[in-house]
């Protein structure tokens, strides 16, 4: 597991680049071998990940990042604003533990704090230092960690949500006894 950090997603406010951005440059500040941060998205804030030790890659594509997540040791979401956060169980599918803000909806689903990944404080940027150095203070703990988080994120696999949709629709379109008596347009 490599020892760096990696955010995807968009350049946006509600993605908190800014406290990203911010965050990043304190933890730096805090130890003496700071690890890298690698940012792909695109969007207005982009001029804010020119930092010291950050590499924006810009826009990547979706069949890019399994090799993105084995080359990198942490996933970072520092969303002001996430209703769900698709990427969050990708980073762990891929074996990333991940270092989230509670505004991450899929945090409650997903994350477990030091088991998987660390959840910190919505728009604060030492409270992000403070959880990307924990985990650089702990790299020995990631590998493991890392392994926690993919059969947690596994219910919410692609594969998963399909099959439990086809199931719902499935259902929907059979009638059952009961809704066969109840409907008057049905010949008895």
């Amino acid at each position: 597991m490599a020892e760096a950090f990696l955010y995807v997603g968009r350049y946006v406010e509600d993605k908190a680049i800014d406290v990203l951005a911010d965050g990043y440059r304190r933890y730096r500040a805090s130890v003496s071998d700071p690890w890298p941060l690698t940012c792909c998205g695109k969007g207005p804030m982009g001029t804010l990940l020119k930092g010291e030790g950050i590499d924006d890659r810009g826009f990547v594509q979706p069949d890019a990042l399994p090799e993105l997540l084995q080359t990198h040791g942490v996933f970072v979401l520092p969303s002001r604003y996430e209703p769900w956060g698709v990427v969050l169980a990708e980073a762990l599918s891929g074996g990333l533990p991940v270092v989230c803000t509670e505004a991450c909806g899929a945090s409650v689903e997903l994350v477990r704090p030091y088991f998987n990944g660390l959840t910190v404080a919505t728009d604060d940027a030492d409270a992000l230092a403070r959880g990307l150095r924990w985990m650089h203070e702990h790299v020995e703990l990631l590998p493991s960690m890392g392994a926690a988080g993919r059969p947690i994120a596994a219910a919410f696999a692609a594969t998963v949500w399909a099959a439990r949709w086809g199931a719902m629709f499935e259902e929907l379109t059979q009638p059952t006894a009961n809704s066969m008596r109840e409907r008057s347009d049905v010949p008895r």
